[in-house]
């Protein structure tokens, strides 16, 4: 969170993802892939996204508006993957995080679907106490749960299915 003084009023915003959703962290990824919008767009679009304030955004100065957007990191990953959220859990007894090959082929689908970050949260973690069709029926539930959970659980999972990936793709060589 950064604060913003214009005239006399400040503005408290959010400039990292730790702040942000899962779902508003998908909406700024797919900002940055648009290749419509021009830079400045791209950062409207983003404050938008973030819910900044219209009036900071409508009076913002260009000086101010490039040292603002200095202030943002969408890349940090922090930690560990976090074992047990919420009645989630994503992996077993032993402490140790193991992909499932199951659950990496439909990771790589979601990749090419709408709210594919919060489908990936839903895929790695099961519900606490739930059977695997349990589990299946509460889908829709799970994704809109998890598209509104902090986007910094995300990053460490995405971390780990790179790496699977990346074995994946030197295996297929």
């Amino acid at each position: 969170m950064i604060e913003i003084k214009l005239e006399e009023k400040i503005f408290q915003v959010r400039n990292l993802f730790s702040e942000m959703t899962i779902d508003e962290y998908q909406k700024i990824i797919e900002l940055f892939k648009d290749e419509k919008l021009n830079n400045i767009s791209l950062w409207l679009e983003i404050f938008e996204v973030l819910k900044w304030d219209e009036e900071l955004v409508d009076n913002l100065d260009y000086n101010s508006f490039e040292e603002i957007t200095t202030k943002f990191d969408f890349t940090e990953i922090n930690g560990d993957i976090i074992r047990t959220i919420d009645n989630y859990e994503c992996y077993p007894e032993d402490g140790t995080f193991k992909l499932k090959v199951r659950d990496l082929l439909k990771v790589e689908e979601y990749f090419r679907e709408e709210d594919y970050l919060a489908k990936i949260a839903a895929t790695i973690y099961k519900t606490i106490g739930s059977t695997k069709e349990e589990d299946i029926k509460n889908w829709d539930n799970k994704v809109k749960t998890f598209k509104n959970m902090n986007a910094a659980i995300i990053t460490p999972i995405l971390k780990e299915i790179n790496i699977s990936l990346t074995k994946k793709n030197k295996i297929n060589e």
